[in-house]
């Protein structure tokens, strides 16, 4: 089964900015920190962005292969979803 190229905030979840970084707080009360990169995935995730999306927007602001961003975007949406973090979403259009 391919990674799901769509994520959203799970409903639960609570992020809060922390000066360049953010604390998440996973459904379980745990705080996770994230540092900018996280935070800036975490905030466009919450716009509707999609892994490749959000890749792009890294591979302009950072000096990262475009493959890598992708893998690494994905990465870490996986473990926040281990996290009860993030939940997949179909995408648009898909059933």
């Amino acid at each position: 089964m391919p990674a799901p190229t769509r994520w959203r905030h799970a409903p639960q979840a609570v992020a809060a900015p922390v000066g360049d970084a953010g604390l998440l707080l996973t459904p379980d009360f745990r705080y996770v920190e994230v540092d900018a990169v996280g935070l800036q995935i975490w905030d466009a995730i919450a716009g509707g962005a999609s892994v490749g999306e959000v890749a792009v927007t890294l591979t302009d602001h950072f000096d990262v292969d475009p493959a890598r961003a992708q893998q690494d975007v994905s990465d870490f949406l996986g473990q926040l979803a281990d996290l009860g973090l993030v939940v997949s979403c179909p995408e648009p259009g898909g059933d």
